[in-house]
């Protein structure tokens, strides 16, 4: 079984160092990047984040 948490994020934050968890950075649109997937990745809505 493959399980992932993923954690949703504005801003860097420490994670433990486990393949489980998988860091989302939110209402990334416009802002600098610090490594972690965006919400902006492939298909999404990101640009709606102020609605």
């Amino acid at each position: 079984m493959d399980i992932k948490i993923l954690v949703a994020t504005h801003k860097e934050y420490w994670l433990p160092k486990y393949d489980v968890y998988l860091p989302i950075h939110v209402g990334c649109k416009g802002k600098a990047e610090f490594g972690y997937v965006g919400d902006n990745t492939g298909y999404n809505i990101s640009e709606k984040n102020k609605n």
